[in-house]
């Protein structure tokens, strides 16, 4: 080798140990690599010994082991030394390496030297480099390692982190005034943060999280206006944010969590336009979000979780996020743990860390994660979410708060959003649809909030890995499609209306749910029951049996056999509909409201108003009622004859039982119920709504029958029930239910419909069992089939009333008696 200047053989998969011979005569050899092959044993005296013109040493990430090499401290041309990720051991050689006054950059991390820093690194006049992260050195920092006399130190780069060093950071680490980064993160260094170090002019990264540090965050920190990455997490550090810190511009990546830090969050954070990070979870800020924070247009990261903040979410928070630079989270290496269990002392979904230096197994070290039982471990890609033009937020977290308002629907405008928790807080109103337009969210909890209504039927459109709703007030079935019906039942758990796999199953005849939509299948339970042999009962023999007195709870336990599941019939919108018979002998629906819900009282008292006010041959009546402190139940008229659920879409007679004639008669009477509620009785005036105001009083809506701007706030009115009668009607007449497997996509019942009558083929959207009927008539289908479209039109304004509905069905049915009437009549002849 006595020519050869450099020599690489770097990840060549070279194995066994270094061999005398294999260097000999390599006195003017200047560059060396052997790094990435699987070199062993360890590095024997005499091996390097002939190389003095070694310039640069790379023998990292092998498999060598034993002590510092002492070959290498003869070397006196050596500039560049990295030995990183091996096995050497042993204490560093003190005056040894001062012995190589040209050496510039020195690696020594991920092996397993230990002992204390030698003091003698502070002679190293050239050194730029000094990386001696995770290995197991001890005591103190030297404050030799910049010293105040003779020249000036050139070092740029001090990382110590991974280690157990103790004692403080030495003031005099402001003599080192060329130095760009410093991290001293997980050791357990204490003491207060130098004030020195505000006058580092080049300082980028200060990375100190997990140690022991106390007292405030120095005002100086301001001097340091080119800091990029300041993190400070997993300390005692007390006071607020130094409002200094505005004018570190640069500011990429701020982590202040988990330490005891008070005050509010300040406003100014919004004008660092380059700030993708921000943690400033588990402290102790008080006051709103600063809606400012929206101004931040690189923000990738919002983390602010385990505070005592309150008040509203800013909409803001969606405005300019996410863009930054392409490529910018992959210029520090981070990692996201999980947190593995939530206790008082582990909030939040999990801890962004910065992990340059650090090996993966050593953060079990951290008291921290120990705490914290992280059990999971990801690494976040660097991603989409850095496009310049139309990033966004990619991480958000409010838990753990005191905020108290509705969830922003802008936050759906969040395209790359993956993580969104903002449980444990107090927000209230309904689950906005428009957070399904975050197409990237993975994991989702509003868990221990006081949310109400339904979940979105946007949300199908989401793969969900992980999602708790537990602990609200929601309601209505959980969609059946996407992935809300993959996950446990412990996260929809203590939502007493909700209903629907994996939870029981909503009961059939209580489907759709908001009120006057119960008015729909409480008179089709009762034209059923007047059915008989094919032949229908005078409207007399169904007169609703004269109200009792008021009944004693322990009558209703004896008349359900102690409310047993061998006489429930199913699950209604706020608890259980049991059949029991009272002492008199009447047989009755028992409806037993669960009363840990709110929402299940105000049910009982909305439903006692208006079913006891109401007269209509059409709606059943409520017989009597039990109330008490601890327990509600409507007792209602028995139908024995089922529902029109089972009849439409489970019973084998559906076409020759329930054909053309009867379901235009059910759903004329339907009609004229609807039109009683809507106008004569003054729905409105009892609900304080009209056409044009929409009221919210908690009552549910299920997934298919719900009108657009009920799905999406929570709000309905007369002309969302006209929305629901439309889908109804439709459903009756194709026998398709809304929720069918074949409607995916774009593709809903009401659409499948619209495309078909346009294209003037019904005769595929007809029910099937109607064409073998031999009083149907394909075309008395187009008038109904057109009044269903228009009930169910998207924009409300288009819809007609149940007058008008009223008006179009009696003439269908008109002209169908007519048609009957004239064809009996010539077969007849």
């Amino acid at each position: 080798m006595g020519g050869v200047r450099r020599l690489n053989l770097a990840w060549n998969s070279i194995s066994g140990p270094l061999q005398v011979p294999a260097f000999t005569n390599c006195s003017r050899m200047e560059s060396l690599d052997l790094s990435g092959n699987s070199i062993s044993g360890e590095v024997l005296p005499g091996v390097l010994s002939g190389c003095t013109a070694l310039v640069s040493l790379n023998l990292s990430s092998n498999h060598l082991k034993g002590a510092f090499p002492p070959d290498i401290t003869l070397l006196a041309s050596l500039s560049y030394l990295n030995l990183s990720n091996n096995n050497f051991s042993g204490e560093l050689p003190g005056d040894e390496l001062a012995g190589l006054p040209r050496l510039s950059w020195l690696t020594l991390s991920l092996n397993h030297f230990h002992g204390s820093m030698p003091d003698s690194l502070g002679r190293l006049a050239n050194l730029r480099m000094l990386d001696l992260s995770s290995n197991e050195l001890s005591g103190a920092i030297p404050s030799s390692l910049c010293p105040n006399t003779g020249s000036k130190s050139k070092l740029e780069v001090l990382y110590l982190q991974n280690n157990y060093l103790t004692g403080g950071i030495p003031a005099t680490i402001s003599n080192c005034e060329s130095l760009e980064s410093l991290d001293l993160s997980l050791n357990y260094i204490n003491g207060s943060i130098p004030t020195s170090v505000g006058s580092l002019a080049r300082l980028r990264d200060l990375i100190l999280w997990e140690n022991k540090l106390e007292g405030e965050i120095p005002v100086s920190l301001g001097g340091a206006r080119g800091l990029e990455h300041l993190i400070l997490e997993y300390n005692t550090l007390t006071g607020s944010v130094p409002s200094e810190l505005m004018n570190c511009k640069n500011l990429k990546w701020m982590a202040l969590g988990s330490n005891r830090l008070s005050g509010s969050v300040p406003a100014w954070l919004g004008r660092l336009d380059n700030l993708a990070i921000l943690k400033l979870n588990n402290n102790s800020f008080s006051g709103q979000i600063p809606p400012e924070l929206g101004d931040c247009k690189s923000l990738i990261w919002l983390d602010l979780n385990d505070n005592q903040l309150s008040g509203s979410i800013p909409p803001e928070l969606a405005r300019q996020s996410g863009k930054v630079a392409i490529g910018f989270t992959i210029v520090r290496p981070h990692i996201y743990l999980r947190n593995g269990e939530q206790s008082s002392k582990c909030r939040g979904a999990g801890s962004l860390l910065e992990i340059g230096g650090v090996r993966l197994e050593q953060l079990n070290r951290m008291a921290s994660k120990n705490r914290c039982n992280f059990t999971r471990v990801y690494i976040l890609a660097s991603g989409e979410h850095t496009l310049k033009s139309n990033g966004s937020m990619i991480f958000l977290d409010l838990s753990f708060n005191k905020l108290d308002s509705e969830i922003p629907k802008e936050l759906g405008k969040m395209n790359y959003l993956a993580i969104m928790n903002l449980r444990q807080n107090q927000l209230s109103g309904a689950i906005p649809a428009e957070l399904a337009g975050s197409k990237n969210l993975g994991m989702l909890d509003l868990s221990h909030n006081k949310l109400e209504g339904p979940i979105p039927s946007s949300f199908s459109l989401l793969s969900l890995s992980e999602i708790d709703l537990s602990y609200n007030r929601l309601n209505g079935s959980i969609p059946e499609m996407g992935s809300l019906a993959t996950f446990q039942e412990s996260q929809y758990a203590n939502n007493s209306g909700l209903c629907g796999f994996p939870l029981p199953p909503c009961q059939p005849f209580l489907k759709p749910q908001a009120f006057v939509i119960i008015v729909i299948l409480l008179y089709c339970i009762s034209w059923i029951n007047k059915v008989d042999n094919g032949k229908t009962k005078s409207s007399n023999d169904l007169t609703a049996p004269a109200s009792h007195q008021l009944v004693s709870h322990l009558e209703l336990v004896r008349a359900t056999g102690n409310f047993s599941e061998d006489y429930m019939l199913g699950y209604g919108s706020h608890g259980k509909v049991f059949k029991g018979q009272l002492s008199d002998g009447l047989t009755v629906a028992i409806k037993v409201l669960d009363m840990r819900s709110m929402c299940a009282i105000r049910s009982f008292e909305a439903e006692c108003r208006v079913l006891r006010m109401a007269r209509h041959r059409n709606l059943i009546r409520i017989i009597t009622t039990c109330s008490n402190m601890d327990f509600r139940a409507l007792v209602l008229q028995y139908m024995p004859n089922g529902n029109l659920e089972t009849l439409l879409h489970c019973s084998q007679q559906g076409g020759t039982q329930f054909g053309f004639h009867e379901r235009l008669c059910v759903m004329l009477e339907v009609s004229m119920a609807m039109e009683y509620l809507h106008h004569d009785f003054g729905i409105a005036r009892l609900i304080q709504a009209d056409d044009n105001s929409a009221f919210s009083i908690n009552m549910h809506g299920t997934i298919g029958y719900m009108s657009p701007e009920y799905g999406s706030y929570g709000k309905a009115s007369r002309k969302s029930d006209v929305f629901s009668y439309g889908i109804m009607l439709l459903e009756v007449f194709t026998g398709k239910r809304p929720t069918d497997a074949m409607f995916v996509g774009e593709l809903s019942l009401r659409r499948w419909v619209h495309q078909l009558f346009q294209a003037d083929q019904l005769v595929h959207v007809v029910d099937r069992r109607l064409l073998q009927c031999f009083d149907m008539d394909i075309s008395f289908l187009v008038p109904i089939l057109e009044v269903g479209l228009l009930c169910s039109s998207d924009s409300p304004g288009d819809r007609i009333t149940m007058s008008e509905v009223v008006l179009r069905m009696k003439n269908v049915k008109t002209e169908y008696i007519k048609y009957i009437s004239s064809t009996l009549g010539s077969v007849s002849q």
